[in-house]
């Protein structure tokens, strides 16, 4: 739901409400932060994309996209979906979906935190 928000707000063209995007970015950070609790997500080096942490005022858009599309990767990887599947032939495909599934929500957590800090500043100006 609060991809779908933001989604919706950028594809119309909105002016940025920075203390939504402040409230809809914490609450993406909590939801991501617990699910990590339980998935106890690995990732090697995040060296795709690298998420820079001080984000300026023109990249936040693109932040808010990068976020949504991450959130869409997460949702939709085939290991979170098919976990009970027991199948010795997609036990490798499994691994890299998995892996997929732990670098995406790392770096929504990171790229959340990022896009709350800059949003953070914004409100204030």
């Amino acid at each position: 739901m609060l991809r779908y928000d933001i989604a919706s707000s950028l594809v119309m063209g909105k002016p940025l409400n920075y203390s939504l995007v402040l409230v809809q970015n914490a609450e993406i950070n909590k939801r991501a932060s617990r699910l990590n609790v339980y998935m106890l997500a690995k990732a090697p080096e995040i060296k795709e994309q690298s998420i820079s942490a001080e984000l300026k005022k023109e990249e936040l858009v693109g932040a808010l996209v990068r976020l949504c599309k991450l959130i869409d990767s997460f949702t939709e990887n085939p290991a979170l979906k098919n976990a009970a599947t027991v199948d010795a032939k997609a036990i490798d495909k499994s691994r890299e979906e998995k892996a997929r599934a732990d670098k995406d929500l790392l770096m929504m957590i990171k790229l959340s935190e990022n896009i709350h800090k800059t949003s953070e500043g914004l409100k204030e100006h």
